[in-house]
């Protein structure tokens, strides 16, 4: 679904999930994205929402961050990342670190909704916000997410799901309302503004006919 309609949706609230592409996390993320969207959220002011998910595994390679991610991020209620070992470091040599453009965008425009972290293992979170510009991230609680016990624990790890899906629930509810609120906030503004404008203009008209009329009638 593109960015732009997802926006004009006011029911809807775009949740993005960010991860190093590997077999598991492309698994794990398309699990969550099926999950997520079986089920609304309810805002504190008694608003329901939709949820759409967001996950590049079901979308076409994108070439251009700036062109086709930064949009899904901008309109985001949340940002889920999936910290294993292949996230727990920027990628040395490559062009283009799409995982970390996306990191880094929310740490810079998001300052005060960090992501909501799920983490694979026991240490790939911790070092991920090792990095100082993550540095605000270090507080939060992550969610655990070790999903290579599950088929070998079946009731343990159904249990597990339900609890990590309750908790990823509970966080997209309270950091999407910040989101939101702030968002609410600033159309506001802008709906301030463009009245604020639209108002002087016409003042701005109608002393201009007045200017004109007496001009005309002094011509006379």
């Amino acid at each position: 679904m593109q960015a732009d309609k997802l926006h004009a949706n006011r029911n809807v609230w775009p949740i993005f999930i960010s991860y190093r592409r590997s077999y598991a996390t492309r698994k794990i993320a398309v699990w969550l994205k099926d999950e997520l969207e079986r089920e609304t959220i309810e805002a504190t002011t008694g608003q329901i929402f939709s949820l759409y998910v967001f996950v590049d595994a079901a979308e076409s390679h994108q070439s251009d961050f700036q062109a086709n991610l930064v949009p899904h991020l901008q309109h985001s209620r949340a940002l889920i990342v999936l910290a294993d070992e292949g996230s727990a470091a920027k990628k040395t040599g490559a062009p283009v670190d799409y995982l970390y453009e996306e990191l880094d965008w929310w740490a810079a425009e998001r300052r005060k909704t960090p992501p909501i972290i799920l983490q694979m293992d026991s240490k790939s979170a911790s070092l991920l916000v090792a990095e100082p510009k993550f540095e605000n991230w270090r507080k939060i609680n992550f969610i655990d997410c070790f999903w290579e016990k599950w088929p070998s624990e079946p009731d343990a790890g159904k249990m597990e799901r339900d609890q990590l899906l309750r908790q990823l629930r509970v966080s997209i509810r309270n950091y999407g309302q910040v989101i939101h609120l702030d968002e609410v906030r600033r159309l506001k503004r802008r709906a301030l503004v463009a009245g604020t404008l639209a108002l002087v203009a016409a003042v701005a008209f109608v002393i201009a006919g007045i200017y004109w009329a007496k001009a005309s009638g002094a011509a006379i």
